[in-house]
């Protein structure tokens, strides 16, 4: 059906659908898909920092998508909720254009390091997304009750 290049993509496309699919039900349950949006922006900071200094990318990308968390739910705690996200996902993106700019890495290939290229996935990101698209809908069968009466 597909060309041996296509297999392990099409598999980790198929895992992370099931398992953003999974995410998305609780997200559109509490309104929550602006933050959503702004959270994975808020690890390009991370991905930029991380070709700056030489650190590994997932460390960098995890690093700030934890940080973007925090700053989204730290201001959340006011009334403006749609404006501080948007205040974040404005800073967070200026901050990786910075970042970026300064180490003058992925400067051609700017749109891949934002939205990922899915052709060069192999088989080290077939196992990571075979455990994401496992424990991502474990856990969420596991938190069902209290995720839905929290929203």
């Amino acid at each position: 059906m597909f060309e041996p290049f296509m297999r392990e993509p099409w598999a980790v496309v198929t895992l992370v659908a099931l398992a953003a699919g999974m995410v998305g039900y609780f997200v559109a349950l509490r309104g929550a898909g602006f933050a959503a949006h702004a959270l994975p922006m808020a690890a390009f900071p991370g991905a930029a920092f991380a070709a700056l200094t030489g650190v590994s990318a997932y460390a960098g990308l995890a690093g700030f998508a934890v940080l973007g968390a925090l700053i989204l739910a730290g201001l959340h705690r006011g009334a403006r909720q749609d404006a501080a996200t948007a205040l974040v996902l404005g800073a967070m993106m200026a901050l990786g254009a910075l970042l970026l700019s300064l180490s003058g890495a992925y400067g051609n290939h700017v749109e891949g390091l934002l939205f990922g290229q899915v052709f060069a996935v192999g088989r080290r990101e077939l196992w990571a997304a075979l455990g994401m698209g496992a424990g991502v809908p474990l856990l969420l069968l596991a938190l069902a009750r209290p995720l839905t009466l929290s929203a």
